[in-house]
Formats: C-alpha cells, structure tokens, sequence
C-alpha cells in the first residue's frame, strides 16, 4: 500500500501510513488508508494520494483480520 501511495507524483518521501477498518452502519466493513508520517512529501500531496489509492485499491483488496 505505500509503495502504491509512493508511486503518486511528489509522494515518493512519505514515510508511514495507517490502515483503518470502517464499519458501515447495516453493511460491510471497508478500510482507507490514512497518512501518518509524510516525511519529505507535501501534506497535501500524500492526502490526495492515500485518498486516490484506497478509491482505487478498496474494490480489489480486503483487509484480512
């Protein structure tokens, strides 16, 4: 997930991220990816990247607990 959320353009320096389950009211559980450290990267920049790539990622991957 943060190799994805590296490969952003001005995201290479992020240097942590969270994962995170979100429990749907009356539905499945899903999860986002949340930015913790972004290192040399721009705040904004690593946001919109982790935001992009848990749109992304969210429908192909699953979270196992």
């Amino acid at each position: 997930m943060i190799a994805a959320i590296r490969q952003q353009p001005g995201c290479e320096g992020v240097a942590e991220i969270g994962l995170e389950e979100i429990k749907v009211v009356g539905g499945a559980s899903t999860w986002r990816a949340s930015i913790i450290d972004n290192g040399a990267a721009k705040f904004d920049a690593a946001y919109r990247a982790a935001t992009r790539v848990t749109e992304e990622l969210s429908k192909s991957l699953e979270l196992a607990r």
